[in-house]
């Protein structure tokens, strides 16, 4: 179970009912099409771009990222917190009518893109954060089907995401190679590994 900040502890002991609002914050890094270089943007639910503190889903540090809005980012589905290594996933919707994110659907590679969902607590008396965002989620791309836009309204890009627990369950070959296995002291261990599976062994005889 992750602690809450002293900061938003006391703004929930002193403030009336409804004094805190959340705001989703999303960042994408993604690798450009054209030449394979990285860049990063960031999303929120907001009316105005807006530059804020948030606690690094990868290295717990503390970093300051700006974040567009005017309708860029127009939900972000609930998410399931856990304390598990358990894979998770994440989704979010963006408007493809959005200038930047328009650039990040044309130029950049979004499968596999990394992804951090943050979570900020802003005051509704000063409209400022009571606290840096916390990570919630953080992963990759694993879809982004664009949908297209009924006569009025603009399209949607909707993306899909996959936690980073997802790289446990990936098998490493290797482990059943005898070439591998002959690197640790001449063990030949897997020497039959990739016929064995044809062998037919009556039963009661040995092969």
């Amino acid at each position: 179970m992750r602690d809450s900040s002293s900061a938003i502890i006391a703004a929930l002991a002193a403030a009336p009912r409804g004094r805190i609002a959340p705001r989703q914050l999303v960042w994408i890094t993604a690798k450009k099409r054209s030449d394979g270089s990285g860049a990063s943007f960031g999303f929120w639910s907001e009316r105005l771009p807006v530059t804020l503190d948030v606690i690094g889903g990868t290295d717990g540090v503390t970093v300051t990222r700006t974040y567009q809005a005017d309708g860029a980012l127009q939900s972000v589905d609930q998410l399931v917190l856990a304390s598990t290594i358990a894979v998770r996933t994440a989704s979010f919707t963006l408007s493809l009518i959005h200038p930047t994110v328009k650039q990040l659907w044309g130029l950049y590679r979004l499968k596999m893109a990394k992804v951090e969902i943050h979570r900020v607590p802003l005051d509704t008396v000063t409209n400022l954060p009571v606290a840096p965002a916390h990570c919630r989620f953080i992963g990759r791309v694993d879809t982004a089907p664009k949908t297209r836009g009924t006569p009025g309204q603009a399209g949607s890009l909707i993306i899909k995401c996959v936690s980073s627990t997802v790289g446990l369950t990936v098998i490493n070959p290797a482990k059943r190679s005898d070439e591998t296995q002959k690197l640790r002291s001449g063990d030949r261990h897997s020497q039959y590994a990739d016929v064995v599976g044809g062998w037919i062994v009556p039963f009661g005889e040995s092969s």
